[in-house]
């Protein structure tokens, strides 16, 4: 099975506006069974983090983030707590996100930030 990691921006553009490649993404292929998600607590409290900010909310319907967060705590492969982090890349606040690829050993890391990709 492919083992992934997914960013968030990607699990929230799906809530916002999923477009076709993200929702087969989050769709079909992850809670399909297709691929296995892998993630740390680090990157599910970022992830309840954002889905909390005021202008998320006015975008993301509640029920809609209440599946995807059952969903993740259901699927996904659930990693220890990184601790400390290296510097992998410029922004320290993605550096959680190649430690997770590299702890899980995943066959991609799935991002829309051009720092990762």
């Amino acid at each position: 099975m492919i083992r992934v990691v997914i960013d968030t921006n990607v699990l929230i553009r799906h809530l916002i506006r999923s477009s076709a490649a993200v929702r087969r993404l989050i769709e079909e292929l992850w809670i399909g069974g297709l691929i296995s998600m892998v993630s740390t607590p680090e990157l599910v409290a970022e992830l309840e983090a954002v889905l909390q900010r005021d202008k998320m909310r006015r975008f993301i319907v509640a029920a809609d983030s209440e599946a995807l967060l059952a969903a993740l705590n259901q699927l996904a492969e659930m990693l220890p707590p990184l601790g400390e982090v290296p510097q992998y890349t410029r922004d320290p606040k993605d550096d959680k996100f190649v430690a997770c690829a590299l702890l899980g050993n995943v066959d991609y890391l799935v991002s829309l930030d051009q720092d990762l990709l």
